[in-house]
């Protein structure tokens, strides 16, 4: 949310405000007025975010081809499931990392051009499209990594075990 960028001293003069509507012909928003120290700053984020987008779109763009060839040609993907599974995760995150620099540019942009802000409540921040994804770009890697830790404590701990039951089962290590 836009709160964790702003100083304490801006938040208290941010809640003496009142908030006002601005009407924007394509849709009502509630609006916050803030005055220019509270946008000191904003150029520079809309910068650092800028770098976000463009970085996540490359990186999106590197996974494509990676994923046409591990999922074009058989004997890849029958292969390299587990890096099929981590580059969608790569790629997933690439384009959460992408989409959350657009939100954010436009989020700050809106502000330094409006002097207002958006009045906003967690819900509204918690369904974002970008955090859905960089939750999943985020936490898919790790899930495969201790799903396979269990798999190679079950192999070392449970030798029979794994060689009858898990050994074949490429889906366990997904």
């Amino acid at each position: 949310p836009l709160h964790s960028h702003f100083s304490p001293s801006n938040l208290q003069v941010l809640l003496q405000m009142t908030s006002i509507v601005v009407n924007n012909p394509s849709s009502v928003e509630e609006r916050e007025v803030v005055n220019q120290e509270f946008v000191d700053g904003f150029d520079e984020l809309v910068q650092n975010h800028s770098v976000n987008v463009i970085v996540g779109a490359v990186c999106a763009a590197i996974n494509i081809p990676l994923l046409i060839v591990f999922l074009s040609y058989r004997p890849f993907r029958q292969r390299h499931k587990i890096l099929i599974a981590l580059a969608c995760a790569d790629f997933i995150n690439c384009i959460a990392i992408m989409t959350m620099g657009i939100n954010r540019v436009s989020l700050y942009s809106k502000a330094l051009e409006t002097l207002t802000i958006p009045i906003r409540d967690s819900w509204d921040c918690a369904v974002e499209a970008w955090l859905w994804l960089r939750g999943i770009g985020d936490l898919w890697p790790p899930i495969i990594q201790v799903i396979m830790g269990l798999e190679r404590a079950v192999a070392v701990y449970k030798p029979v075990y794994f060689k009858s039951k898990l050994k074949k089962r490429s889906f366990w290590t997904i």
